[in-house]
């Protein structure tokens, strides 16, 4: 790379050289693993994905959403397991993620000069501003699903970008659709296995890229396109229903296996208001991915209005981290400040933005991928914090080309790498460094005892709190159940009258759903196992604390059977609840 410094690696990268990407590569896996997250409370199903990776076989395809994606990691552990690795799940998985977040970064700075004709400094300033967005950052190397899919995604742009630029250009000036026909088909392949690692990917994908490939001398390619990746996803749901499904096969069968995480989103009507409340919570939770939000929630006043604003999303777990964060809670108020700042004067002295790039396709096609899935995640789930990181790329790539390429092209670059700079100075202290240390796991600490003490033969009965439930089921050796909060009750008069004979409660959560609760409970019994229920099993949610509720009292009463073990700070007690010994040896 010589003496030419950051132009000379700029233009490496952006021209592809094998020995400079490889470098720049294996440098940003090592720093997104090395500054890896401690805690995961952030993280909605890290400790679910371990899990199932861990101990669900192929077959069980419970989560079609992201059906490749949990094949893939359970052949990676299976793999492991044979040559010896005693590694978990959750490294192995963490560490694609950062795989994945390297390869990508190296795509957009190849899409950002090959494709949108960008300088090299202005490629490199993309990348860089991507690397330090604190979404990227965050999952880089995490056990989620979100980095693997930008990888797909964007390598895909970049094969049909590079095939809508080639297609017709032939030796003796006649167009030649077959080959390309062909090649498209292969890239459509790989579409459809995209959709089936991850089925939001199809929002892009479908709804987007065919913008590439959109011209009449290029309709061979599109229809091999579409055709081959609609097979793809066809084929490998249906295969996935078969292998799935126990009864006979049926439309409204395959519906059920399709939808079975729909229940996941919570879709008001459509009204202005709804859209107006979509907007403030997309913006929230996109800007959150791009400069972090974490520290803001040890402030009572913000954290109230947030919480408020975000009604259907419980911040516990960011209140309790952001709570002892220290210092480092208002060491971001200054990046923050600067940031805006900087943005501001940014815009202000490009204003009006030139849209003549908008005449480019494949600009076109960025600005259809943002507007097809911001629409989408608006509608569906605006507050996702993690639905909206597939959006930093191409609004990355859409700042370069509207705003870092003008300001590199009058010489100011210095205002871009000043900006790059302090988005990563922000992230890095309020963002990573909060989230390093594990004692800021809200579900971590208040699992503690449970953690350490548990035995396979306890149970352990949760009441509403499905991530809890998640990460003791990886962490600890205790059998797990999630129920209803409007269950509490009858389990507790069943127990304070020792007569499980009238309990009729199933658990609850995803793919440990629809067990009884008394069946589970009198096999903790004959196994000489322990009754294990945290603090706020016998407290009021606070979404019912201003409604009247008789029956919790009931509740509450139970507490005084119950011997506390463990006290965490701030996260509550932990108690074992005594069986009756009649209870031992019954089953049923």
């Amino acid at each position: 790379m010589g003496s030419g410094g950051p132009d000379r690696l700029a233009a490496a990268l952006a021209a592809g050289e094998w020995r400079a990407s490889m470098f720049c590569f294996l440098l940003l896996v090592a720093f997104y693993l090395a500054t890896a997250a401690g805690n995961l409370s952030e993280t909605d199903d890290v400790y679910a994905f371990a899990y199932r990776a861990e101990h669900f076989d192929l077959a069980r395809l419970s989560d079609p959403r992201l059906m490749l994606y949990h094949a893939a990691m359970r052949l990676l552990f299976l793999g492991s397991q044979a040559v010896g690795l005693d590694l978990g799940a959750l490294g192995l998985m963490r560490a694609v993620s950062a795989l994945a977040a390297g390869g990508s970064l190296l795509l957009i700075v190849r899409i950002a000069s090959a494709d949108l004709k960008l300088g090299p400094t202005v490629a490199l300033a993309a990348g860089a501003i991507l690397a330090s967005c604190y979404g990227f950052w965050r999952y880089a190397a995490e056990a989620e699903v979100y980095l693997p899919a930008i990888f797909l995604i964007l390598l895909i742009f970049r094969g049909l970008s590079a095939l809508g630029r080639d297609i017709g250009v032939r030796p003796d000036g006649k167009e030649g659709g077959g080959k390309a026909a062909l090649a498209a088909a292969g890239w459509g392949t790989l579409a459809g296995l995209a959709i089936l690692f991850y089925q939001p990917s199809v929002i892009p994908l479908y709804f987007a890229f065919p913008l590439l490939l959109a011209r009449r001398s290029h309709i061979a390619a599109l229809c091999g396109y579409l055709l081959a990746g609609g097979v793809v996803v066809c084929t490998g749901y249906a295969i996935g229903f078969l292998v799935y499904w126990q009864g006979a096969p049926s439309l409204a069968g395959f519906i059920t296996f399709m939808s079975q995480r729909s229940g996941e989103f919570i879709v008001p009507p459509l009204s202005l208001r709804t859209v107006a409340v979509s907007l403030v919570r997309a913006a929230f939770a996109l800007g959150h991915d791009i400069a972090s939000a974490n520290w803001i929630f040890a402030f009572d006043p913000v954290s109230g209005v947030i919480q408020r604003a975000f009604s259907y999303n419980v911040i516990t777990e960011e209140i309790f981290l952001a709570k002892r964060a220290g210092a480092l809670a208002y060491l971001p108020l200054a990046t923050l400040l600067l940031l805006i700042v900087l943005a501001a004067g940014l815009l202000v002295k490009l204003w009006p933005l030139s849209l003549a790039p908008l005449r480019d396709r494949r600009v076109l096609t960025l600005v259809a991928w943002v507007a097809a899935n911001g629409a989408i995640v608006g509608r569906l789930n605006p507050a996702g914090v993690e639905a909206w990181i597939v959006l930093l790329p191409p609004l990355v790539l859409l700042l370069a080309v509207l705003v870092v390429q003008p300001y590199c092209a009058r010489g100011a670059g210095r205002w871009i790498a000043g900006f790059a700079t302090v988005l990563f100075l922000h992230n890095a202290l309020g963002g990573m460094a909060l989230v390093q240390d594990p004692a800021g796991e809200y579900d971590r600490v208040k699992g503690t005892w449970v953690i350490a003490e548990a035995e396979p033969r306890d149970l352990v009965v949760v009441a509403g709190n499905a991530g809890l439930v998640e990460t003791l089921r990886y962490l600890s050796r205790a059998k797990i159940a999630l129920i209803s909060v409007n269950d509490a009750p009858k389990l507790a008069d069943s127990l304070r009258q020792d007569d499980l004979s009238q309990l009729r409660v199933l658990t609850r959560g995803r793919d440990f759903k629809n067990l009884l609760l008394h069946a589970l409970i009198k096999e903790t019994a004959a196994a000489g196992g322990r009754l294990i229920l945290f603090e706020d099993f016998f407290e009021r949610p606070p979404s019912l604390q201003d409604r009247p509720w008789p029956a919790f009292d009931r509740v509450r009463a139970l507490r005084d059977a119950a011997t506390k073990v463990y006290d965490s700070a701030g996260a509550g007690a932990t108690y074992i609840l005594p069986l009756p010994a009649s209870w031992r040896g019954a089953t049923r």
